[in-house]
């Protein structure tokens, strides 16, 4: 067998298909790619294991050409290749690349020596059907994925939690509830499922689900991939108590000021300073000030409504990578509740936890 595919095509198409293989080799499967060409189309399949990931394209097939290579090897020969035009002949247990010169790459074998054949993907039937915006899941990445666990003491809040017409994610220090339509039923989505259908090549992106199973397509994607466990176990009515709850004040401050001042005032705070900053709101504007008292720097209100004054201890890595995910010019900040900040943007509502200050001085 034999395929002859432009470089810059299966450059693009590797380089996004190699996105879902994590290579671990605990799990061969997760370090390898199939790579498939039939009736006009070429098609690169990649997975973590749990999830299958599958990009396709139109190309000059002469022939069905399929074969299982090691993504890690073939991924760098593929980007560093120059030639207009590369060339794949499946010999017996190698594989032939003609590119700027010849290479001849192992084949991955099974326990009998026979060429490793990828699983097939697993059909659903009686599930729900439906169609995700891809400007959906964008909002969903900029804003919900730094509210994200990331450790794995509660292994529900590392994905989101995705509910009627919000998504919902949160971890120790914050929450974002974001008023976006993804699925008509509650499902806890892995992150890395997002992440790969921002690649996708159309606005609309079909899905069909079941109480395990959810498999999106266009014409040029499909990812099959299974809902994450532990859904009974999300504090959404804990989360959701925090979407009305009411803040005495607000106030406005420009972004590119607030996130320059945690900038500089991060300079100034070490590890035994519980990473925070005092926010102090004054008649004058907001006042951030270290803990230590020897960096202070005061940001004027673009608006207030209900001041008063109000002191607090955030976590600054915290309270920086929830105002990066704000898509306006301006911060939207809710304060008088000693337990927590509350940024309001559009359709986007986050949450920051305040810093027991009593903690900060132990």
């Amino acid at each position: 067998m034999k395929l002859r595919v432009k470089t810059n095509l299966l450059k693009e198409l590797v380089n996004k298909a190699s996105k879902c293989s994590t290579q671990n080799k605990m799990i061969p499967l997760t370090s390898l790619m199939s790579i498939v060409a039939d009736s006009g189309k070429i098609s690169i399949t990649t997975s973590d294991a749990v999830n299958f990931f599958t990009l396709s394209e139109d190309a000059e097939v002469l022939e069905p050409f399929s074969v299982v290579v090691n993504v890690e090897l073939f991924s760098k020969l593929v980007a560093k290749t120059t030639s207009d035009i590369i060339t794949l002949e499946l010999n017996s247990t190698s594989l032939s690349f003609t590119g700027n010169g010849t290479y001849q790459i192992e084949l991955p074998l099974n326990e009998e020596g026979s060429l490793i054949i990828f699983p097939p993907i697993p059909t659903v039937e009686n599930s729900v059907k439906g169609t995700i915006k891809l400007a959906a899941v964008k909002s969903v990445i900029l804003a919900n994925k730094p509210a994200l666990a990331v450790g794995m003491e509660a292994p529900h809040l590392t994905g989101y939690y995705c509910k009627e017409k919000k998504v919902i994610s949160a971890d120790s220090f914050n929450i974002c509830i974001n008023a976006v339509e993804t699925f008509p039923e509650s499902v806890l989505i892995t992150p890395i499922v997002f992440d790969l259908l921002s690649m996708s090549d159309t606005e609309d992106i079909a899905y069909e689900y079941t109480n395990d199973v959810i498999i999106f397509t266009t014409p040029k994607m499909s990812l099959f991939s299974r809902n994450m466990k532990g859904i009974e176990n999300y504090p959404v009515d804990a989360v959701e108590s925090f979407e009305d709850a009411e803040f005495p004040s607000k106030c406005t401050l420009p972004k590119t000021a607030l996130l320059n001042v945690l900038d500089r005032l991060a300079l100034f705070i070490n590890d035994f300073d519980t990473n925070g900053v005092y926010i102090n709101f004054t008649n004058e504007g907001a006042k951030i000030v270290s803990t230590r008292n020897n960096a202070t720097e005061l940001i004027p209100y673009q608006g207030s409504e209900n001041f008063a004054p109000f002191t607090c201890l955030v976590q600054i890595e915290s309270l920086k990578k929830q105002i990066s995910a704000r898509t306006g010019e301006v911060v939207n900040i809710h304060y008088g509740q000693p337990g927590a900040l509350k940024l309001v943007d559009n359709n986007v509502i986050q949450i920051i936890a305040l810093i027991n200050d009593e903690d900060s001085e132990e």
